[in-house]
């Protein structure tokens, strides 16, 4: 059975419209941690010099980045925006199920389960991002990138397609991660269709709008106005995730 899109829009769109008391909480949540991440952002940025030839630029910018001090700073950076999307999945599914809206006890079992869905989340993306990594390290040393990256690349993306619900399904569910590894592989099997389109717009259609808002954030006043419309779009994605992953599921049987 396919999965109709435009309904489960619908069913996000009423979700966020019916439960203010979620959507006002962590909208509060994501502005003041975007706002601080993008300061602590600001502040680690070192100026590329001016008068420099592109590759000298890129040269600098893989130094930069290849930083003991940058690369802690965006680890941590990751794992807390992931703690937080998985906080929020967690108060959804708790909402679905007929509970009242409670932080602290979805912080509490999103922090019993958040190891594994870390975990999870390394698995799917750790094939494409050494792929990337490889093409990008040959690309600033003028070479062609190996059969190896492309190789990595191609498979990262499969495998991130049909994993892509793990972390949602081990985060919510009660198997463990070898079990939410296989369930999730065994209900992927000729619907990689679905999972492409909500890839699709998940991961690039979300974060290509908040790209798009990010360019307007010229001054103050609509740095703050960036911000609240970043939240809200990050959780409507996040009750897009949810719904979506419930109702593939459902119509796995």
């Amino acid at each position: 059975m396919t999965i109709n899109f435009t309904q489960l829009f619908q069913d996000c769109w009423n979700f966020v419209r019916n439960q203010r008391q979620f959507v006002v909480s962590f909208m509060i949540i994501f502005v003041l941690v975007t706002g601080a991440l993008s300061f602590v952002h600001f502040d680690s940025t070192v100026s590329v010099p001016e008068n420099i030839t592109e590759e000298q630029a890129v040269e600098i910018m893989l130094q930069q980045a290849q930083s003991s001090t940058a690369q802690l700073a965006f680890v941590m950076q990751r794992v807390l925006s992931l703690f937080i999307s998985a906080w929020g999945i967690m108060a959804i599914h708790h909402i679905s199920l007929g509970n009242e809206f409670n932080l602290p006890v979805s912080a509490t079992q999103t922090s019993r389960r958040f190891l594994g869905v870390m975990l999870l989340t390394f698995l799917c993306i750790l094939p494409i991002t050494l792929g990337l990594m490889g093409g990008m390290a040959a690309l600033a040393q003028q070479q062609t990138p190996s059969i190896l990256a492309l190789f990595l690349i191609i498979a990262g993306v499969f495998l991130f397609i049909r994993l892509c619900l793990a972390p949602i399904s081990y985060l919510v569910g009660d198997t463990e991660l070898k079990n939410t590894v296989q369930n999730m592989l065994k209900l992927g099997y000729h619907r990689s269709g679905a999972l492409f389109l909500y890839c699709l717009i998940a991961y690039f259609l979300f974060p290509l709008i908040i790209m798009q808002l990010t360019l307007l954030a010229n001054n103050v006043v609509f740095f703050i106005i960036v911000l609240i419309g970043t939240a809200f779009i990050n959780i409507f994605s996040l009750v897009f995730s949810y719904r979506f992953y419930t109702i593939f599921k459902q119509k796995a049987y």
